[in-house]
């Protein structure tokens, strides 16, 4: 297994990772004894999810470039740490049929996520994450506690970190990216590439 580590500078950004293909999120980090389930966790504290109405969640696995992995199928891992307004790495290379762990450590000061895609489901999560901020903004709800239903997302508050098992299918414009407000446009984006 090979263990890709890069450093980020800032921290001002959240970090969505969107991948060809089904994730599991996982809330629990590498070594911590996850069982390859589904890697939803009914008490990770989010309690307002994405809709499916116009976001990702209706993307079928070649616009998420795979599938949810199991933790023993893990070949690779790489860890994503978000800063300012970038990310610790803007590419990773992976093979077709290969299962990664993406670990996401949020070490900055403000909220990020990480979804993994298409550039059309990046957009799409977007969209979504505009309309779900803008919404909690209207109700003064805070919104450090953003919940992401969809398996090639997660979103961190400062300090959290999480991580995403993923089954890679070769997909075109297969990206990871931050769509939280502004993040994305300002570069915490990188891509997706299959040997």
């Amino acid at each position: 297994m090979k263990k890709l580590r890069a450093p980020i500078a800032g921290a001002l950004v959240a970090a969505t990772l969107l991948v060809a293909g089904t994730v599991t999120i996982d809330t629990t980090l590498a070594g911590s004894g996850h069982d390859g389930g589904d890697g939803h966790d009914e008490g990770h504290g989010h309690n307002e999810g994405h809709g499916d109405d116009e976001g990702h969640g209706g993307h079928g696995g070649a616009m998420l470039g795979g599938a949810p992995g199991h933790a023993h199928d893990v070949t690779q891992t790489i860890e994503i740490v978000p800063d300012e307004l970038s990310f610790s790495v803007d590419r990773i290379v992976v093979s077709a049929g290969e299962t990664v762990r993406i670990v996401f450590r949020n070490t900055s000061d403000i909220e990020h996520e990480l979804t993994i895609g298409t550039a059309e489901v990046q957009a799409a999560h977007r969209r979504e994450m505009e309309k779900m901020m803008d919404e909690m903004a209207d109700d003064g709800h805070d919104h450090t506690h953003m919940a992401h239903d969809d398996p090639n997302a997660v979103f961190l508050a400062p300090g959290e970190a999480k991580e995403i098992i993923w089954k890679f299918a070769e997909t075109e414009n297969l990206e990871f990216g931050c769509n939280i407000p502004g993040h994305y446009e300002s570069g915490m984006r990188g891509t997706i590439h299959f040997h």
